[in-house]
């Protein structure tokens, strides 16, 4: 008997390994490197959303750590993916309109 729960034990242990493994390869794929990872919960769609978002906010030369904190509150909240999608843009918008009002006016010459 105890020949089978060791069979047992080490198919969840090789399981347990594949999946981990599985995630990893999965994460490492889907993010650039240096990039904050987003939550795994989040579906498809939602994951496309979020990385375009974070796309663009890199592309205008704002920070995406507080973008994928922002996903990963919302998931921690229980919040539907629709919501955690309008909340990444909704501080997005907000990081690009705290960026343009830091910045000097133009002089006019």
């Amino acid at each position: 008997m105890s020949g089978v729960r060791l069979s047992v034990r080490s198919a969840r242990g090789a399981l347990l390994a594949l999946g981990m493994l599985s995630a990893a390869a999965r994460l490492a794929v889907a993010q650039a490197p240096g990039e904050p990872a987003l939550p795994a919960r989040l579906g498809a769609p939602a994951h496309s959303a979020i990385v375009a978002i974070m796309d663009s906010a890199r592309a205008a030369g704002l920070p995406t750590t507080p973008l994928a904190a922002k996903a990963a509150e919302g998931v921690l909240k229980g919040a539907d993916d629709a919501h955690i999608v309008e909340a990444v843009r909704s501080l997005a918008k907000a990081l690009g309109e705290a960026r343009a009002a830091s910045r000097p006016p133009r002089s006019i010459r």
